[in-house]
């Protein structure tokens, strides 16, 4: 928001922040003219910032984000190319076993070790951040054979394989 704006202290929030609001300062009836609400953490930055528009008549106002406490969000198809052990190759898989999704400890230990899955199998994004497992049919399947960038495969209590975030640890997986 740039041009002729005016802020208003409005006071804390529930959250523990608080809240100023900055608004056009000659509304015509518009949508917007309600201005947006800023947060801060103290009393003080917020009165201060206050100040600062009424003064010059311009919002300012750049949000630091926190990326330390944020969840972590899916933006893109992501692969690393894993440093491959030269002694290893990718396990075999038959179809059965990919479709049904139970892999063997050992086919499990190959693919996380070798960071790639056999050429009849792919990595496929699910939508929700994720990946599974997917038969490549006739090699038409999207995907990839490269294990994803913060992903690792493990087995659940059932001994279904699942693809997870690299350390995902718990009482499902073993």
């Amino acid at each position: 928001m740039s041009g002729n704006v005016e802020a208003v202290y409005i006071g804390p929030s529930n959250d523990g922040s608080y809240w100023v609001n900055v608004k056009n300062s000659n509304p015509k009836g518009m949508i917007g003219d309600g201005g947006v609400i800023r947060r801060f953490d103290t009393k003080e930055e917020a009165k201060i910032y206050a100040n600062k528009v009424n003064s010059t008549g311009v919002d300012t106002f750049e949000r630091s984000h926190n990326t330390e406490n944020s969840a972590p969000r899916y933006y893109s198809d992501e692969f690393y190319y894993s440093e491959k052990r030269s002694d290893m190759t990718p396990p075999d898989i038959s179809w059965g076993r990919v479709v049904t999704g139970f892999l063997t400890d050992e086919q499990v230990e190959r693919i996380n070790a070798t960071g790639k899955l056999p050429e009849n199998v792919k990595f496929v994004p699910n939508g929700y951040g994720g990946y599974s497992i997917v038969y490549n049919y006739l090699n038409v399947t999207s995907g990839t054979h490269d294990v994803p960038k913060g992903f690792e495969v493990k087995r659940d209590f059932m001994g279904m394989a699942h693809v997870v975030p690299v350390g995902t640890d718990g009482i499902i997986y073993k």
